[in-house]
């Protein structure tokens, strides 16, 4: 995240420092072409011939929520009346990955006062950017509104082109109280709150990289698609227990019940390895404790680009594949062979064993 976030109409009265993974370059080329106006009418009649609605079905993480009945799905779920809420006025982040590149032309936030209660509309947000990235890691600032009060932001900007984006909130609302000596404003009830974003643009024509979203690797596996992973020997899935959102969350192999926690998107790191994402909670598989030994736990944690959360995918014939961490050459492994729902995942020498080969099985 740039140091300093320029915003169009700027209420505080000093720049306020951002904090968080998200990097650098306030003042990119890419800056000078924001735009602080609305197109003209033709320019906003061809714009929407051509866009859609990109963001819906996409993968999300946000730097936090309250609670299960907040998370960042909510904001993207087509209901005004579900949520994202974060404790404190932020600063805070909500990154999308649109899981291939897009042509992005509009954006709209729908903020606490589509609601419809009483008063909703006091939570609206009130500094808050759209920010682009080639990469998930460094982000270029695309359009910012400062001072908002409307219950619903929906701005055109110059055509740009981007597989991910962050929606960045400097401040979440403006409601704020007096103090006890009337001699200073002090802030009332610190959230955040956004009930639906939406990106419209059109889908980029694809290169004849091996890179692309759209391509698949020699082995078959497509950068950026979900899939659900069974076990060849109980024709079980893997999942993390209970849906948990938490670092830590447990994982196991499942009967299916098409939940998003037994959904996993693969996603290209570099050399030829992945990392493997829980659509339920953006967390990655990980091995706990980076353990090297035969019986290693796998559970889910937040990214943090560590060897044991990266693995190959190997085909081992008949459609199914191992699962090699990188840091230690060991495969994902059903404990004990179980063939009950519940069965813990660990890691193990590969003995060309079917409760070491799993099915990829891709989820549209």
């Amino acid at each position: 995240m740039p140091d300093n976030v320029e915003f169009d109409v700027i209420r505080i009265d000093r720049p306020r420092k951002t904090t968080g993974d998200l990097a650098q370059e306030t003042r990119h080329p890419d800056y000078a072409a924001r735009v602080k106006a609305r197109a003209s009418e033709q320019y906003l009649k061809e714009i929407a011939a051509k866009t859609k609605l990109i963001s819906r079905g996409k993968t999300y993480t946000a730097d936090a929520f309250d609670d299960a009945n907040y998370k960042v799905d909510y904001a993207f779920d087509g209901n005004t009346s579900t949520k994202w809420q974060a404790a404190n006025l932020g600063p805070h982040w909500i990154k999308i990955d649109l899981g291939g590149e897009y042509n992005i032309s509009r954006w709209v936030v729908k903020h606490a006062g589509v609601g419809g209660k009483e008063y909703d509309d006091l939570y609206n947000t009130a500094e808050f950017a759209l920010m682009k990235s080639s990469d998930g890691e460094k982000w270029i600032l695309v359009d910012s509104i400062g001072e908002n009060a409307v219950s619903i932001t929906d701005r055109t900007v110059a055509e740009f082109n981007s597989r991910y984006l962050c929606i960045f909130i400097n401040k979440g609302n403006n409601l704020f109280k007096w103090s006890s000596d009337r001699k200073r404003q002090i802030y009332h009830d610190p959230k955040a709150i956004i009930n639906e974003i939406e990106i419209y643009g059109y889908e980029a024509p694809q290169t004849k990289s091996t890179g692309s979203a759209a391509n698949s690797n020699q082995d078959g596996i497509k950068n950026g698609s979900y899939y659900k992973i069974q076990a060849k020997h109980s024709g079980l899935v893997i999942g993390v227990e209970n849906s948990s959102l938490k670092d830590g969350g447990n994982v196991a192999q499942y009967t299916d019940n098409n939940s998003s926690s037994q959904i996993w998107k693969i996603e290209e790191t570099s050399g030829g390895y992945y990392k493997i994402i829980s659509k339920n909670s953006g967390k990655c598989l990980d091995v706990a404790g980076v353990s090297r030994n035969n019986g290693g736990n796998l559970h889910q944690w937040a990214y943090g680009g560590g060897d044991n959360q990266q693995w190959k995918i190997e085909s081992v014939g008949d459609g199914y594949y191992k699962i090699i961490a990188k840091h230690c050459g060991k495969c994902v492994d059903v404990g004990g062979a179980s063939k009950n729902s519940g069965g813990n995942i660990q890691q193990w020498d590969y003995a060309n064993v079917d409760n070491q080969k799993w099915k990829l099985i891709e989820v549209k």
